[in-house]
C-alpha cells in the first residue's frame, strides 16, 4: 500500500485561494496592458497604402486572454502573403476578372506578438508575486 500525505498541496489550494481575489485582477491588468502594446505594435509593423489594415486592427479582452488583429478581409494575406497569380472575380465591382501576380508576406502582427510576449510573462510573474506575497 501506498500513502501519499497531500497536506502540503492542500495548505497551497487553500493558499492560493485567499489571494485569488487580488491576484488575478492584478493579472487580468497585465493582460491588458499586453493585449494594447501588441495592438500598438502590429499598427506601427502594418504596411500602409491607404490606412485601412492599419486602422482595422484592433483589440478585445476576455479576463485572462485577448484576441488583437485586423478587421480588414485581407489582413491575413498581408501577413502570410499569397501564391500567385491568381483570379479577381468582378475586380472593383465592374464585372471584370483581373489577375493579382501574388504578394510576399509581410508580417506584422506575428512579430508584435513576439515583441511583446517577454514583457507581458514578467508584467504577469510580478503581478502575480506582489499580490501573493505582499
Amino acid at each position: 500500500m501506498i500513502t501519499i500525505d497531500l497536506t502540503q498541496v492542500r495548505h497551497l489550494a487553500a493558499d492560493l485561494r485567499a489571494v485569488e481575489h487580488r491576484v488575478v485582477p492584478a493579472v487580468e491588468a497585465e493582460v491588458a496592458r499586453g493585449a494594447h502594446r501588441v495592438e500598438g505594435l502590429a499598427k506601427v509593423n502594418a504596411p500602409v497604402e491607404f490606412g485601412n489594415l492599419r486602422n482595422s486592427i484592433s483589440t478585445d479582452i476576455d479576463g485572462l486572454s485577448y484576441e488583437v488583429g485586423p478587421e480588414a478581409n485581407y489582413g491575413g494575406f498581408v501577413e502570410q502573403g499569397t501564391s500567385g497569380p491568381y483570379p479577381i472575380d468582378n475586380a472593383f465591382g465592374w464585372g471584370i476578372t483581373v489577375w493579382h501576380p501574388g504578394n510576399s508576406p509581410q508580417p506584422y502582427m506575428g512579430p508584435a506578438f513576439d515583441r511583446d510576449l517577454p514583457r507581458t510573462e514578467r508584467g504577469i510573474l510580478r503581478a502575480a508575486a506582489d499580490r501573493t506575497l505582499g
